[in-house]
């Protein structure tokens, strides 16, 4: 059976202060159900600091990779062949209908998943890539083509190591037949 990107193993962390973290898989990362509960609270409190203090317990991965034996851009064991970017609301403020962009973002077939990031203000969209060991370069190129649809992604997406929070989406965009981003 061929595997898809939901199959992909990546690095696991609970919480940002976990630096060895374990081995799963995107999906399982994506479906974990276990702090629903914690996501949606954090997406009503008002206070920033507040926010990023639950956001720093909740569990994390590294969807381009795993990282052993701690994570650091020079402790890749092996690229996931994959790039999660954000795109957050505060940098797209010129986007008319931000409710339609992970809608949007469905189009691209290089688009593999989308959904709400963990504040609910943003989306952030998984893509497999042809060439990961080029991840810098792939990053910057996308970036390109994003700005080309009027759309600004995180800059920091560039890392290789970085960490992703857990979400939750009721109706997340996945495409498990999505195409290589060139």
């Amino acid at each position: 059976m061929k595997k898809t990107f939901l199959d992909t193993e990546i690095s696991v962390y609970n919480g940002v202060t976990d630096t060895k973290g374990y081995v799963s898989t995107v999906g399982a990362f994506l479906n974990d159900q276990a702090h629903i509960d914690k996501i949606k609270y954090l997406r009503t409190i008002e206070s920033k600091a507040e926010r990023n203090e639950v956001k720093k317990r909740l569990p994390m991965a590294t969807i381009s990779g795993i990282f052993e034996p701690l994570r650091k851009a020079e402790n890749l064991k092996q690229h996931s062949g994959l790039i999660c970017i954000d795109l957050d609301r505060q940098d797209n403020l010129e986007v008319s209908n931000w409710d339609e962009v992970k809608h949007q973002l469905s189009y691209l077939r290089y688009v593999a998943y989308c959904g709400l990031s963990v504040g609910g203000n943003g989306y952030f969209a998984i893509i497999p890539i042809l060439y990961p060991y080029y991840h810098k370069q792939q990053f910057d190129a996308l970036k390109g083509d994003f700005q080309k649809y009027g759309l600004v992604i995180d800059k920091a997406c560039g890392d290789v190591c970085r960490m992703r929070c857990l979400s939750y989406d009721p109706d997340p965009y996945i495409n498990t037949s999505a195409e290589l981003y060139v």
